[in-house]
C-alpha cells in the first residue's frame, strides 16, 4: 500500500490525495489505484471501463514497476479507463498491449473521488522487477510516491526509482 504524499519534485501536501495498493497472485497483479479529491475530475471522453490512449492527459495513477532492462506503466483513471504501455529504456516504447483485456477490472466513484481496480496477467510483469514508483496526476498537479530530480517532471527515470524486496518466488522468471 503506498501513499502519494508529495509533489513530483518533493513538496509536502496537505492533505493524501491518491493510494496504490498492489497484490501478486500465481496468475495475476492487481493493481488498485484509490483518489480522494474534492477538486474538479479531469476524465476523458471515452467510454467507462476501457483502454484509454494518452490518459496522462487527465486525472490519472501511474505506477511503474522497473526491472534490469525493462518496465511497465500502468495507468489507472476514474470510472475504469486504463492504459498499459512496455519500455525498454526511457520514452523507448516498445509494447502497447492494445490486445489487452484484463483479467478482472472494477470502479467505483463518490463524491470526493474515485477507485478503480484492475487485474494484469503476471506474464506482463517485467523479469526480475525490483523498482518501482507512482505517481498521480490530479487536478493539474503532478505528484509522486518517491520524488523525482529534475527541473522539469520526467516520470520515465527507471533507474531512480525505489528498490523493494520481493520474496524469489513471486517474482516472474525466478
Amino acid at each position: 500500500d503506498l501513499a502519494i504524499q508529495s509533489t513530483w519534485d518533493g513538496h509536502a501536501l496537505p492533505a493524501l490525495a491518491a493510494r496504490v495498493a498492489f497484490r501478486a497472485t500465481p496468475e495475476a497483479i492487481e493493481v488498485r489505484a484509490t483518489v480522494t479529491s474534492a477538486l474538479p475530475l479531469r476524465e476523458p471522453t471515452t467510454a467507462p471501463g476501457c483502454r484509454t490512449d494518452r490518459l496522462w492527459e487527465h486525472d490519472v495513477v501511474e505506477l511503474f514497476l522497473a526491472g534490469p532492462s525493462t518496465y511497465l506503466e500502468i495507468e489507472l483513471g476514474p470510472r475504469g479507463r486504463y492504459l498499459v504501455l512496455g519500455f525498454a529504456g526511457p520514452r523507448q516504447r516498445i509494447a502497447d498491449h492494445a490486445e489487452l483485456v484484463p483479467s478482472s477490472l472494477s470502479h467505483e466513484t463518490a463524491t470526493m473521488g474515485w477507485q478503480t481496480t484492475l487485474a494484469l496477467p503476471r506474464a506482463l510483469l517485467p523479469i526480475g522487477f525490483d523498482r518501482l514508483n507512482v505517481f498521480a496526476h490530479l487536478s493539474g498537479q503532478l505528484l509522486a510516491f518517491a520524488p523525482l530530480a529534475g527541473a522539469h517532471p520526467d516520470f520515465h527515470q527507471p533507474e531512480r526509482f525505489p528498490r523493494i524486496a520481493w520474496e524469489p518466488s513471486s517474482v516472474p522468471g525466478h
